[in-house]
């Protein structure tokens, strides 16, 4: 008997359709299995089965769905579970995290009741107040803190609530999650926070996890297998490093060519990086031009109300400054990209500026106009030259109304043309936006789409005024690496089309690097830094900045080549590099240590006061761009748990997730200035670190766990990522 945590075979699901329409099946002959421990990715463009197959995981598919095959748990098989038995399984053995955070909460719940509700469904005997503790440590971890226990679904960022439906599925301590896009809506540094939490229960917890995305990059680092799937079927399977290196399927080949296209570097022979290349010139020089949009000193601040209990104890209202003073200039024909974490604020500003919600203080100017006094039809007018696209498609077209018909509607609401000249011209926006041949889908409903081809409907919808600004908010982040791409290219042929200037909300930093002129970092409702998107990548200066691009995820062209790697003596002028590596790499295990990140002012002294032969620090530099460190411990202000010398070994968290990073760590051992000494140990301090059997290779006397790790709490194996003790 198979000892896999969880199997699938020969799985095939057709959705309800009619009697006389031949089943349609959007999961066809899929079989794969999962070992405890495990962690798998599935990849794949949006329709092609995976949300689907982890919905059948689940038994969460409609009861008129059609359904083939086999889906068993520890030998048990899934479909024959009764109704009691199936409470049981989804949450305490099988946890499921949805992409859309808003269909998983309830409006009318607080976040903390969202929590005890979970808590208390699956174990009664559990009191309030244990409930609730657990609950709040369980938030922590996603960065959720305690003070907003209280609030409701909507006072949170698109994130923030994918953060909460994560801790939700950590409560139970399931054997395996299905985390489906887990981290659409997160930016760099929450998301590797998050899912190095979910990878670190899965090694100590022994717990599987299915992990669907269509981000390539984050695949490639956390996940041990990879499987895609096209058109319902699972078109290649295998470990991660060989799928990315030696893609078989053409499939596979054509998604990892759309993200390298999307993150090609500059010097690249692209029409788009030249394009960008003279925007940027032209940008450079916009003190000449009146900028097409203004914002001065902008604010919008939310009260939290204390309940009655806080009120009887005097308790004050707690102010969240969403937007905190933002000074901004966007000048005509620009591209102007707008990152930072989620719940920074991003979103709210791009609704104060087109008033959706009235701002608390400050002004917004647009085409030489201060807006924020205008009358709600003033307004309504205004709105005709700005307009927003969403960033979930799905959720901003009305499932009632047909393609034709979402796209008509802002035409006929401004009174700009006859329902007879509104059609002709959505069939020409149709065109514009790739949705051929326009006659058929006219008549469609958004649920007969694709997300790409929603988010196209999307597009059309906001153009089809002809405005001036475009305010896109996540436009693509639901989006796979193919379908990303093509939207990207038609928002830049749209925009020369139709004299377009975008503001381009987005975590991802990559996207902001392919599509803007310059790039504005917001971080705690302040914009910190601004500059020109060359500039930005180039040269950060703002710490939060440099943190952001330490934990970027990266698909290179260097996945299937080897890296160029020198290591030489660090100087003080890595030393800012070097930090925002080490912060990136282990933030949520300081936070639960008690230790506050690590300061570039504090490294410079101690880099001035230390011996270099005894406390030696070197650089890694992959073609000239530093690309993680070595050495002694006592970098983090912490002694070395032993009486020999110990060295750790720190890469970036991009390289990880591209597949360099088990490259990079391997010629790091082989170049390391340790290696002069005959006799080298090497330990890991963390249970089933990825790294481990890479030693096998070198010919190490001994190698292995640390005999002493039982006695290391869990902060401190996961502080060293790799030690290197030298006898």
């Amino acid at each position: 008997m198979s000892d896999a945590l969880f199997t699938i075979e020969n799985l095939r699901v057709a959705y309800p359709h009619s009697s006389d329409e031949k089943a349609h099946w959007a999961v066809d002959d899929v079989s794969f299995q999962l070992q405890p421990g495990e962690r798998m990715g599935l990849v794949g463009e949006s329709g092609c089965g995976k949300s689907t197959l982890g919905r059948a995981a689940m038994r969460l598919l409609p009861s008129s769905t059609q359904i083939e095959g086999q889906i068993t748990f520890q030998g048990q098989s899934v479909f024959t579970l009764t109704p009691t038995q199936m409470r049981k399984f989804r949450g305490e053995v099988v946890a499921l995290v949805f992409q859309d955070p808003m269909t998983r909460l309830d409006p009318l719940m607080t976040i903390g009741n969202h929590c005890i509700e979970t808590l208390k469904a699956h174990s009664p005997k559990l009191s309030t107040r244990e409930a609730k503790e657990k609950a709040i440590a369980t938030l922590a971890k996603v960065n959720i803190p305690a003070s907003r226990w209280n609030q409701y679904p909507h006072e949170f960022s698109g994130g923030m609530r994918q953060r909460v439906a994560i801790a939700l599925a950590l409560l139970l301590q399931p054997k395996m999650i299905v985390a489906d896009e887990p981290t659409t809506s997160l930016d760099v540094t929450v998301a590797a926070q998050i899912l190095r939490e979910l990878t670190r229960l899965c090694a100590e917890e022994n717990m599987a996890l299915l992990l669907i995305s269509h981000d390539l990059a984050m695949v490639a680092e956390y996940c041990d297998r990879i499987g895609v799937m096209y058109n319902g079927k699972m078109v290649e399977m295998g470990q991660t490093e060989s799928v990315f290196k030696q893609p078989q399927h053409e499939y596979t080949r054509l998604l990892l060519q759309a993200a390298l296209h999307i993150q090609a570097g500059e010097g690249t022979d692209t029409g788009n990086q030249e394009d960008k290349g003279n925007a940027n010139k032209s940008f450079s020089a916009s003190s000449s031009q009146s900028p097409i949009l203004r914002v001065v000193d902008l604010k919008q601040h939310y009260t939290i109300e204390p309940n009655l209990i806080e009120r009887l104890f005097q308790g004050q209202p707690q102010t969240i400054k969403a937007v905190d003073g933002i000074n901004l200039e966007l000048y005509p024909g620009e591209i102007l990209g707008l990152v930072g974490e989620s719940g920074c604020g991003k979103s709210t500003l791009s609704r104060t500026i087109l008033q959706l919600i009235p701002p608390t203080a400050g002004k917004v100017e647009f085409l030489g106009k201060e807006i924020t006094r205008l009358s709600r039809q003033e307004m309504r007018n205004q709105r005709r030259q700005m307009q927003m696209v969403f960033q979930d498609p799905h959720a901003c077209l009305n499932p009632a109304m047909t393609v034709g018909q979402s796209i008509a509607d802002p035409l006929l609401i401004h009174k700009l043309a006859t329902p007879a000249e509104a059609k002709k011209q959505v069939f020409w926006m149709l065109e514009k936006v790739g949705l051929k041949p326009p006659e058929v889908y006219y008549q469609r409903y958004a649920s007969d789409l694709s997300g790409g081809q929603q988010q196209r409907v999307a597009i059309a919808r906001a153009l089809i005024t002809h405005p001036k600004l475009l305010i896109c908010d996540e436009p693509v982040s639901m989006l796979d690496a193919s379908v990303q791409s093509q939207v990207l290219d038609l928002m830049l042929e749209l925009k020369a089309e139709f004299e377009l200037t975008y503001l381009f909300i987005t975590h991802d930093l990559w996207l902001a690097r392919f599509l803007c002129d310059r790039i504005a970092v917001m971080n705690g409702g302040k914009i910190v830094e601004i500059g020109s998107t060359k500039e930005i990548f180039a040269n950060p200066q703002h710490p939060y900045t440099k943190t952001l691009l330490a934990a970027v995820s990266l698909v290179s062209t260097s996945m299937t080549q080897k890296a160029a790697m020198t290591i030489r003596h660090a100087t003080e002028t890595d030393l800012p590099k070097i930090v925002a590596i080490y912060n990136a790499a282990i933030p949520s295990r300081m936070a639960t240590a008690d230790l506050e990140p690590v300061s570039v002012e504090s490294r410079i002294a101690w880099f001035k006061g230390r011996s270099p032969l005894k406390n030696p620090l070197w650089v890694i530099e992959v073609e000239g761009v530093v690309a993680g460190w070595l050495s002694f411990q006592s970098f983090y202000g912490r002694p070395a748990y032993h009486a020999t010398a110990e060295i750790s070994i720190y890469i970036a968290p991009g390289y990880h997730r591209c597949g360099l990073g088990k490259q990079l760590l391997t010629q790091a051992i082989k170049q390391s200035p340790t290696l002069g000494f005959k006799n080298l140990v090497c330990f890991i301090f963390a249970h089933n670190h990825p790294s481990l059997k890479l030693f096998e290779k070198f010919g190490f006397q001994r190698w292995g766990y640390l005999p002493q790790v039982a006695e290391l709490d869990d902060v401190e194996r996961d502080l060293a990522i790799l030690g290197l003790r030298i006898i």
